[in-house]
């Protein structure tokens, strides 16, 4: 039996990562959650655990009980690139990708390192850089305190592996959708717009913007498929399809038959032009994972709805 603990068991994340491999009878997948409000999963494979990841100690009980295992660490709080930081969430971001992963990585450092581990970073963490396609090897260069706490949570990973010599692997993931992306965020935005307001226009900042974006289950596949490897890496999870998000906002209408929604930008200052775009022939060449074209993507997101 094939153990997963996802630490961070309500994110989009982790309910795809949870289907994906339920296809696999053969595995026990625990979720880590903070309180349990819900379950998206009754299945006797899946166990939704009222954990507190910042405590040491029950971090090796509960650990103690597994040979081997892979934990996928997706907790966090996630912003949307147009809200404003707040210290509160500064703070549990800092907790949890500092506090929370160092406690999962000594243990395995400590006591089992057949255990892997993989570590949901971010592409916030390339926000400010002059590269207009980033790779692995691009320096990370950010402007939020949420890609602070990404980055920091990414340095921790290579000092785990490249010192401790654990099976630490790291995924800078791309922006991604889904049924459960919250509205707040820009193509869900864009979709209820389309589907439940009266309204005809929608302001946003640069329409003409390019974005690389992915569906969450091209994530889930991608992680899984990196889970899989011999050796620990970092790798860019993205489509590598940049596409303005005009485009995108003319390819719903025709598709949702809204032909009368328009799309304006906003009249703001200070408004951001920052391209981010990742290269992602290193997942491609090692794992064998292959995105979906753009159409399939965006088809998807409406079939989600």
């Amino acid at each position: 039996m094939k153990n997963y603990i996802i630490v961070g068991g309500y994110s989009q994340d982790a309910i795809y990562i949870t289907k994906y491999i339920l296809k696999n009878r053969n595995s026990k997948i625990y979720l880590l959650v903070d309180k349990i409000k819900s379950k998206h999963f009754i299945n006797k494979n899946v166990r939704y655990l009222s954990f507190d990841i910042f405590n040491y100690n029950k971090i090796k009980i509960f650990l103690r009980k597994f040979k081997t295992c892979k934990i996928i660490f997706l907790a966090s709080k996630n912003i949307s690139s147009d809200q404003k930081e707040e210290s509160n969430i500064l703070f549990q971001n800092i907790d949890i990708n500092v506090k929370s992963l160092i406690l999962f990585l000594e243990y395995i450092s400590n006591f089992n390192k057949n255990i892997k581990l993989f570590y949901a970073s971010s592409s916030h963490i390339f926000y400010n850089t002059k590269k207009k396609i980033q790779s692995e090897k691009t320096n990370p260069n950010f402007l939020s305190n949420y890609a602070l706490s990404k980055y920091l949570g990414f340095e921790i990973c290579n000092y785990y592996r490249d010192k401790k010599k654990i099976n630490v692997s790291t995924g800078i993931i791309y922006t991604h959708y889904s049924k459960y992306t919250k509205s707040k965020f820009l193509i869900k935005k864009i979709l209820y717009f389309m589907n439940n307001t009266n309204k005809k226009k929608l302001s946003i900042n640069n329409p003409s913007k390019l974005i690389d974006f992915l569906h969450a289950s091209e994530v889930a596949d991608a992680i899984i498929q990196i889970l899989k490897l011999k050796k620990p890496n970092n790798f860019i999870i993205s489509s590598y399809q940049p596409i303005k998000i005009n485009k995108i906002f003319t390819i719903l209408k025709r598709i949702l038959n809204k032909e009368n929604k328009q799309l304006n930008k906003k009249k703001i200052k200070n408004n951001s032009n920052k391209t981010l775009i990742g290269n992602n022939k290193k997942i491609l060449k090692q794992t064998g994972w292959k995105p979906l074209t753009t159409m399939e993507r965006i088809k998807l997101l409406v079939d989600d709805e």
